[in-house]
């Protein structure tokens, strides 16, 4: 088999970061007075809302894209998302796309656009996946919503506890998908409450695998924190490590790291330093 250069085994990985609607933001933290306070985290949708993220990762894969090699690569991409649509009961329609995407493969630097499509989701309150479609470029592999996309999406909804919670408080994560067919389970944790920028957040910590029944059955597990927005529901901060085994592809590790971006000048500059809270 002819051996691909280990960028074009990224693009699978390159894809699914586009499944994330939450704002995610490195920042200075400090306590907030009030941690004896109940919170129910829910995610309030604004239509025509539109944020920019910048994502990056250190990612290894090792499988049939790679002929078994261990390839390492690394990338960053700045995502615009827009609100396309709110219904009464909080169900958003998402459309994300990428603006810029570079992947960094040894020495060499590459242009990555050509790896994204763009991705419209209908997600609830929790951000739990109800429809999904992509249109444009798919990633090599065969992957689609059957496998990583689907790991993805139910990775970032298991940070949402379904019911009140408190710092200090622990859930179990037990929940099943049907389109696509997909199971969760795992626990997680209310660290702390946590100010950033002018945002009351919670840090929660999860660990959880997840198992696709379509598609070759992908396996994952996540093990990382976010930081949720009590107001909006907005995750503003996420990163940690997730392992995905899938047929297709192989073995991957992603370590990532999410941040929103509201400064046009990121579009040139996504690594820059300047951010903007609100």
């Amino acid at each position: 088999m002819k051996r691909r250069p280990g960028w074009y085994a990224c693009g699978s990985v390159l894809y699914v970061a586009m499944l994330l609607p939450g704002a995610l933001l490195p920042a200075g933290a400090r306590q907030p007075t009030d941690e004896a306070k109940t919170y129910t985290l829910e995610r309030k949708f604004e239509k025509d809302r539109v944020d920019r993220y910048r994502i990056t990762a250190k990612v290894a894969i090792n499988g049939p894209l790679t002929d078994g090699a261990e390839t390492s690569i690394k990338f960053q991409v700045l995502m615009k998302q827009t609100v396309k649509e709110v219904q009464e009961d909080g169900v958003a329609l998402v459309a994300s796309e990428a603006e810029k995407a570079t992947v960094e493969f040894g020495d060499q630097e590459t242009d990555a656009l050509a790896f994204f499509p763009k991705i419209t989701q209908k997600v609830d309150r929790r951000l739990r996946l109800l429809e999904s479609k992509a249109e444009g470029n798919t990633p090599p592999g065969g992957l689609g919503n059957n496998d990583l996309l689907s790991v993805f999406t139910r990775a970032q909804a298991s940070f949402f506890p379904s019911g009140p919670v408190k710092v200090g408080d622990t859930w179990k994560i037990e929940e099943r998908s049907e389109n696509p067919k997909m199971s969760i389970s795992g626990k997680g944790r209310v660290v702390k409450a946590e100010k950033i920028g002018d945002m009351d957040t919670l840090q929660l910590k999860v660990t959880a695998d997840m198992t696709g029944e379509e598609g070759g059955g992908a396996k994952s597990r996540i093990d990382g924190t976010a930081n949720v927005d009590v107001a909006t529901g907005r995750v503003v901060r996420m990163k940690g490590t997730i392992n995905v085994e899938a047929s297709a592809v192989g073995k991957t590790r992603a370590e990532f790291d999410f941040a929103l971006v509201t400064d046009r000048e990121a579009t040139d500059k996504p690594s820059g330093e300047k951010r903007d809270t609100r």
